[in-house]
């Protein structure tokens, strides 16, 4: 009985370290994105350890699971720097969300019930009431975001939504990145959208897939674009 309290004890710790390493993650991860630590940076443990009222390990464990996914990079002898973002990183990052997006805007046309329509036309209301605002230049993004998210629930499969969360992750660091150099108007997405939106009003999965196909090009190669001209500035 002793013994069997003790597993759960230690289960429990477990538990709640591997939470507090989260938590330590996603605030430096939004730390990235709101470009609060800029590509380049490098971490200091000490001090991102005494901001987050957190001992040096948590924040250490946290940079290795954001290494691993990609946003720093570890030097011997040296830490965690934010990784810059590349030409590369952008074009492998469309052709992967091109495939898991175009499948689950058709599924998600298939099963797609009047009132999830209703739903989605709701949300695209609120990528044209948040375009209008100019306090907060990535609140265009996160509404457009929150159309792909609902598209993806309708499939059911929440191994696809927990896969769009990683790629939305790399997505805001790209557009934290094209805003801190230029001004972006939301209206872009409010023009861009609209053919989805209509796609699933009035169209089949197929005419759906290759909406979504054609609103994730044209936003590739915008993004693209931009890169190319202004690499040395942002990276």
């Amino acid at each position: 009985m002793q013994q069997d309290g003790k597993m759960k004890k230690s289960a429990f710790g477990v538990v709640q370290q591997a939470s507090l390493v989260e938590q330590v993650r996603d605030n430096i991860l939004a730390a990235i994105i709101k470009g609060e630590l800029p590509p380049g940076d490098r971490l200091s443990e000490s001090d991102l350890a005494r901001r987050m009222g957190v001992s040096r390990g948590p924040v250490r464990e946290a940079a290795r699971l954001l290494e691993q996914r990609g946003f720093l990079r570890s030097e011997p002898r040296r830490g965690f720097f934010v990784r810059a973002v590349t030409i590369n990183d952008i074009k492998n990052l469309h052709e992967l969300r091109s495939c898991i997006s175009i499948y689950a805007a058709r599924k998600a046309k298939e099963v797609a019930t009047a009132e999830d329509i209703q739903t989605l036309r709701g949300l695209y209301d609120g990528v044209c009431a948040v375009a209008r605002g100019r306090d907060d230049p990535l609140a265009p993004l996160e509404a457009n975001y929150a159309i792909h998210r609902f598209i993806f629930q309708l499939t059911g499969n929440p191994r696809y939504t927990a896969l769009l969360e990683d790629i939305l992750w790399e997505g805001r660091q790209i557009a934290s990145l094209v805003n801190k150099a230029e001004d972006t108007s939301g209206a872009y997405f409010v023009e861009t959208l609209l053919p989805l939106i209509d796609a699933f009003e009035n169209g089949d999965a197929q005419s759906v897939g290759a909406a979504m196909g054609e609103f994730l090009q044209i936003n590739h190669e915008s993004v693209l674009e931009f890169f190319e001209l202004h690499v040395d500035s942002v990276s």
